[in-house]
């Protein structure tokens, strides 16, 4: 009798992938401590996700957007060789979730030296690896039980 059809305008999703890296889910301790120069804000973070070009956080404050950024980005003790590595990124997208007290953050890197990239990729690698691990691990065990 009544159809409802929902469209979300294009501000929304253009249908058109953004990411330049696959990105992966952080489910270990990665900590991140930001500094903006204009306006004047500083504080820390979690990360959520992570990629060879960019990083999503959740943090109190609301950055803006285009704001440069200078992090300390702390990784899970024995992950890389690198207990942390300290690179400028630019923010692309900040937003709250309903629910969530905190803000997440989007930021790409900008002008990441070889060590940097190189830290970043292993900790993903790693981070890759350890979900496989679990990942198989869970399936064992599952396996083992019936």
């Amino acid at each position: 009798m009544f159809g409802l059809e929902i469209r979300f305008p294009r501000i929304f999703w253009s249908g058109k992938e953004r990411r330049r890296a696959e990105r992966e889910r952080v489910f270990e301790a990665l900590y991140v401590d930001y500094r903006c120069d204009s306006p004047p804000l500083s504080g820390s973070g979690e990360g959520k996700d992570v990629s060879a070009v960019g990083i999503r956080f959740a943090c109190e404050q609301k950055l803006p957007k285009d704001a440069a950024l200078r992090l300390r980005l702390r990784f899970t003790p024995g992950s890389v060789k690198k207990d942390s590595v300290e690179i400028r990124a630019r923010v692309v997208d900040c937003y709250k979730k309903i629910g969530h007290g905190r803000y997440r953050v989007a930021c790409d890197f900008q002008e990441l030296d070889l060590v940097s990239q190189y830290t970043i990729k292993s900790f993903v690698e790693w981070l890759k690896a350890r979900r496989a691990k679990n990942l198989f691990f869970r399936w064992r065990m599952k396996g083992e039980e019936e």
